[in-house]
């Protein structure tokens, strides 16, 4: 009994240096997930991994495809194939190469434009890699549509913009049992405006209506479209104390923020343009 127990514990120990050994491993990134987020003029892919990595980029025309080949990488997730479905792409897929690399292609149902970039960590955030894919010409409906809405003004109707905080891969405060502030405002943002399009005096809308990540320069850049007159950014801030209750208001100030709380909430709010991805990283303090 002894004697087969040894040759088992020395085929595994055997095992060990194969494993390890094989090329590119050494300095090879980990690929632990994949997941996408869809916005109404472009879609989100985001890749989690545990190194920074180095990767080769093409689009296709026929069928359209953003191809990326990731060097020194290895697949760390069982995900093969995700299932997307929305306006731009049907699915994403991930396929291990020789010599350590991995191929992920993204299989759009039209041509798109993709812009890629990595991220370092940040919190509880590893490197990532995020594609995103623009559909240009619908990028512009949408702004055209915004500015059209800036005639309402005429028949002295006000017009509000309401923006839901966070999104995407940015959740904001999580409680206790798990629910995300991003939903919590967008629920919130969803009934003011239509408590506020109940009345003849204003005309509301969202930046977002979906769970999907806007830039902080982005939601005032809609706002600027729609030709609002007052921009309200929703939150709902986390507190260890059970028993919390209350808001808080914050007015812009032309000058900076002016106290010690109003400098914390626009670290948070810098903060969520690093959570959720976006390249440029401007200061609202």
């Amino acid at each position: 009994m002894m004697h087969g127990c040894s040759k088992i514990l020395l085929l595994s120990f055997l095992a060990i240096p194969v494993i390890f050994s094989q090329p590119g491993s050494v300095s090879a990134a980990l690929i632990t997930d994949v997941r996408f987020w869809s916005a109404p003029d472009n879609t989100r892919v985001v890749l989690d991994l545990t190194e920074p990595v180095q990767y080769e980029s093409f689009s296709q025309e026929s069928p359209p495809q953003c191809n990326l080949k990731i060097k020194e990488a290895i697949l760390f997730t069982k995900k093969r194939e995700v299932i997307v479905n929305d306006a731009f792409l049907s699915k994403i897929t991930l396929v291990p190469l020789r010599k350590g690399n991995v191929k992920v292609v993204l299989h759009q149902k039209k041509p798109l434009k993709a812009n890629i970039l990595t991220l370092k960590p940040y919190l509880d955030k590893p490197h990532r890699l995020v594609i995103d894919l623009i559909d240009v010409i619908q990028e512009k409906k949408e702004e055209e549509e915004r500015k059209r809405q800036k005639e309402i003004r005429a028949s002295g109707t006000r017009i509000v913009v309401i923006d839901p905080g966070h999104g995407g891969e940015d959740p904001g405060a999580i409680g206790p049992r798990k629910t995300m502030e991003k939903d919590v405002v967008l629920k919130v943002g969803e009934k003011l405006v239509r408590l506020l399009n109940q009345s003849n005096e204003f005309k509301a809308f969202l930046t977002r209506k979906r769970d999907y990540f806007i830039p902080l320069e982005d939601r005032s850049k809609i706002a600027r479209e729609y030709g609002a007159e007052l921009f309200v950014s929703l939150h709902a801030d986390g507190s260890f104390n059970p028993h919390a209750r209350g808001s808080s208001i914050y007015c812009l100030s032309l000058s900076g923020a002016t106290d010690e709380a109003a400098k914390i909430l626009a670290d948070k709010e810098n903060m969520s343009n690093v959570l959720g991805g976006a390249i440029a990283r401007p200061s609202i303090a």
